[in-house]
């Protein structure tokens, strides 16, 4: 395989989910915000691809892990979407299981893969952050807990909060005032819109 632009490669094992489960040792590739499993071919086609914005690392314990240095990336759940509803997204994708070959390449991937994922999270926040509706009427910022910042800008900072009246987490951002705004002014310029997927 050619490394060529991917912003971080190397091989990795890969459990087939289907039939057996037999592990493969597969060249994968973080891309554009995508984890890529390139041919073992001349094909310049992947393989297989997983956007990183659209999956979830998750290490077991070591006790529960069936190899020693195995993550696995699970599917998020879309649009508010319950395990077991009919229209749970996660029929269309499953989880995929990965095992590095040292300690050495499990941290790595293991930090290139949170990083390729919070910038994917925050990127795809800041994309949708004008294209929904605004939140119910009379909510305040305390009905919100502060996960962590997403991204800043020229006007404030966007966060990760978690909604306690619809138990989701959406974006937040917060608008940078004068010294001289009162807290109520300061409240009322948080703009409430963008349910996370």
């Amino acid at each position: 395989p050619i490394e060529g632009d991917a912003e971080f490669c190397g091989w990795l094992n890969k459990k087939n989910t289907k039939g057996i489960g037999w592990w493969t040792k597969e060249w994968m590739e973080i891309r554009e915000g995508q984890l890529v499993q390139q041919q073992r071919t001349a094909s310049r086609m992947p393989k297989a691809r997983w956007q990183l914005s659209s999956y979830a690392l998750y290490v077991r314990s070591l006790e529960t892990r069936s190899r020693a240095w195995e993550f696995i990336l699970i599917p998020k759940m879309q649009n508010g979407s319950k395990r077991g509803d009919k229209q749970d997204d996660r029929r269309k994708a499953t989880c995929v299981y990965f095992n590095a070959d040292s300690a050495e390449e499990f941290d790595d991937w293991q930090a290139r893969l949170l990083q390729h994922m919070d910038e994917a999270d925050a990127a795809e926040a800041e994309s949708r952050l004008n294209n929904e509706d605004p939140l119910a009427p009379g909510q305040s910022p305390a009905d919100y807990d502060v996960m962590n910042v997403l991204g800043k800008g020229g006007y404030g900072k966007v966060y990760k909060v978690l909604d306690r009246v619809r138990c989701k987490p959406i974006a937040m951002k917060e608008c940078d005032l004068p010294q001289k705004a009162s807290s109520l002014a300061k409240q009322a310029l948080w703009s409430f819109k963008v349910s996370l997927k």
